[in-house]
């Protein structure tokens, strides 16, 4: 009698298995604004309505964006999506939490934003098994840490964005296996420094934004000795550099944008720039630079320079002679140069002139009481 008893057991457990999954959470049962939207994209009457095929077929996007989600989502929310491959899920600003695995199953997911919510925490694999995934936005949250291997396994990831977090370190290997990672947005963080070998193999970078951060030095090979060839854009503005290692830069071919503006830096050295060969715009107006000598020989595609806010009194005859670019912010007077280190021996302030094709004089006009050499250049 009791082999019958489990021989009827397993027959009504087949039996379960066959006509379908057993949903740890039915669509009736899960968040109203979850379950409102999965009813109308199944284009069902009820929850009741909603199979496992119907669930399933629903392959465009699920948008909860501010939609009133709060607290932590409910494991199961997302059971039985199997083609979703969109998920918005930001602007909901009480939404605090994800359980582990509320994301499983969802392999044809391509696009996923959780950006403007309340989010202090990953759990650990959390994107476990969303091979598809392309876009994935998460700025805008409280996060102060990233788990690490947290992005193992999104080999598909072209975007990734973490700005607007309150992140202060990254771990070695956060961003490991990459390989499809083109865009990078760090910016707007409390990041204080960056670990060696933490760009590792993301040859197909193309933009990596870490301005407005707390970084105060950076080392020499963090950049071009890990695989960037393919970085075109580099912001660094609204630091606290004070100094640049002379090979920061090396072996980044492809770089077109360099933006350094709003840190602190007096001096650079001499050839920082050298072999960028693509480089046409570069930000380097609000510092403290006293002198530009060796540092502009190198990038001869140069076509647009911010130099405004800095402490340059002249500038020596040879840094710009035959070279055709906009310079913007010279001598916008944004700071009063009587705070800056006194100048060293003038040349000559026309000879530098020549070949430039335009000057543009950004800001308030200087005092005519001025008379620096950039002033008396122009008269």
């Amino acid at each position: 009698m009791a082999m019958d008893a489990k021989a009827l057991r397993a027959a009504a457990l087949a039996l379960c298995l066959c006509s379908g999954p057993a949903w740890a959470l039915p669509v009736c049962e899960r968040v109203p604004a979850v379950r409102d939207a999965i009813v109308a994209e199944a284009g069902a009457d009820s929850c009741e309505d909603v199979d496992a095929g119907a669930l399933a077929r629903i392959g465009e996007e699920l948008d909860l964006h501010n939609s009133g989600l709060r607290g932590e989502l409910p494991a199961g929310t997302f059971e039985g999506l199997h083609s979703l491959r969109e998920l918005k899920l930001g602007g909901n600003s009480r939404l605090t939490g994800l359980p582990a695995g509320i994301f499983t199953g969802l392999r044809s997911l391509r696009e996923l934003s959780l950006s403007g919510n309340r989010l202090t925490e990953l759990p650990a694999g959390i994107f476990n098994g969303l091979h598809s995934l392309r876009l994935l936005w998460l700025g805008g949250n409280r996060l102060t840490t990233l788990p690490a291997g947290i992005f193992a396994g999104l080999t598909e990831l072209r975007t990734l964005r973490l700005s607007s977090n309150r992140l202060t370190t990254l771990a070695v290997g956060t961003f490991n296996g990459l390989h499809s990672l083109g865009r990078l947005r760090l910016s707007s963080n409390d990041l204080s420094a960056l670990p060696a070998g933490i760009f590792n193999g993301l040859h197909s970078l193309r933009v990596l934004h870490l301005n407005h951060n707390r970084l105060t030095a950076l080392s020499a090979d963090v950049f071009g000795s890990h695989g960037l060839a393919s970085l075109r854009d580099l912001d660094l503005t609204a630091n606290r550099l004070t100094a640049l290692p002379s090979e920061i830069f090396r072996g980044l071919y492809s770089l077109q944008e360099l933006r350094l503006g709003f840190n602190d830096l007096t001096k650079l050295p001499a050839g920082v720039f050298d072999g960028l060969a693509s480089l046409w715009l570069l930000h380097l107006n609000d510092n403290r630079l006293t002198t530009l000598a060796g540092v502009l020989d190198g990038p001869a595609s140069l076509r647009e320079l911010h130099l405004g806010g800095n402490c340059l009194h002249h500038l020596p005859a040879n840094h710009f002679a035959g070279r055709r670019f906009v310079v913007r912010g010279l001598n916008a007077q944004k700071d009063d140069l009587s705070l800056c280190p006194p100048p060293e021996p003038e040349p000559e302030p026309r000879s530098f002139l020549r070949g430039w094709r335009r000057i543009l004089l950004e800001g308030p006009p200087a005092s005519s009481s001025s008379s620096t050499p950039l002033r008396r250049a122009f008269r």
